[in-house]
Parts: C-alpha cells; sequence; structure tokens
C-alpha cells in the first residue's frame, strides 16, 4: 500500500478493505509506520513507535473485527495498555511499568485496532497547548510556527 492510498482512507475504508482481502492489516500497519516516520521528526507528535508490536497484532488479529487492520495512536494520559507505560508526558512517571489495559483499551483490541504507538500530550493533559517539558512541544502540522492545541495535540 502505497502512503498516498493510505492517507486517503479512513479507519471505515481502511477496515472494509482489510475484511474484504482487498489489502492486508500488515500493508496497513506498514503505511501507518511509513507515515510516522515520514512526519514526526518534523511534528513530534508521536512519542512512542511500537512497529514490531504493531506487525505482530496485525498478523494474528481477527480480519472480520470491525475495525480490522486499523492502525491506531493512543493518548499517553490517562489511558492504560497492558504493552507500554503511561507517562503522562511527566519526567516524574518516565521510568513506570505497564499497567493492564484500560476497559477503553480491551474495547479498541476487541474492535480490530492495531496498536502503533502512543502521542504527545500536554503534562497530565493539564493545559490548552501541547508543550510538556518532558518530550517537547508538538507543531501543527498546518503552521509549523506554533504548536497543537489541546490534551490531544499529538492526536
Amino acid at each position: 500500500m502505497k502512503l498516498p492510498e493510505y492517507a486517503a482512507l479512513d479507519a471505515v475504508a481502511l477496515s472494509e478493505h482489510v475484511r474484504s482481502g482487498d489489502l492486508s492489516a500488515a500493508e496497513v500497519v506498514e503505511a501507518a509506520i511509513e507515515a510516522i516516520a515520514k512526519i514526526n521528526p518534523v511534528l513530534n507528535a508521536v512519542t512512542l513507535v511500537d512497529a514490531e508490536g504493531a506487525r505482530s497484532s496485525a498478523r494474528s488479529l481477527d480480519r472480520s473485527a470491525r475495525l480490522a487492520g486499523v492502525p491506531f495512536l493512543i493518548k499517553d494520559t490517562g489511558i492504560h495498555t497492558a504493552d507500554w507505560p503511561t507517562t503522562h508526558s511527566s519526567a516524574y512517571f518516565r521510568d513506570a511499568a505497564p499497567k493492564p489495559d484500560s476497559e477503553i483499551v480491551r474495547r479498541w483490541r476487541t474492535a480490530g485496532l492495531v496498536f502503533v504507538g502512543k502521542t504527545n500530550t500536554p503534562e497530565y493533559a493539564n493545559d490548552f497547548v501541547t508543550e510538556p517539558a518532558f518530550r517537547g512541544p508538538t507543531l501543527n502540522p498546518w503552521n509549523l510556527t506554533i504548536t497543537a492545541g489541546g490534551s490531544s495535540g499529538g492526536a
């Protein structure tokens, strides 16, 4: 799957292609990993990428799931995954151990989403701009002279 094709499809279309067999979840995940590698060095939106974990999940997913094969990034605050630590974009939690999946994460897994990584957020999601001291600011993709706003700036 080429990056422009990936970028043109929303989650519903991607899952329809995976469920029908037109695309494999592995192809879709590789496109997502490529997209992150291409734009994240400029934007600093993604703070954790687990390419191998995403590839493994893509190989073993249930193709009949409603959102089968859709790559997904998780906000790094307030949501826990058994695979990765949640730091709340705070240096205080830099060495935090992963906790069991939050209920929403269990539901996302059941729906077929493939977790690729975690996104930047203000420290403790407690500001209206994404400029945490721990991970640095996330830039706005439409105007690189300003930062992304809100607690979901990396998303």
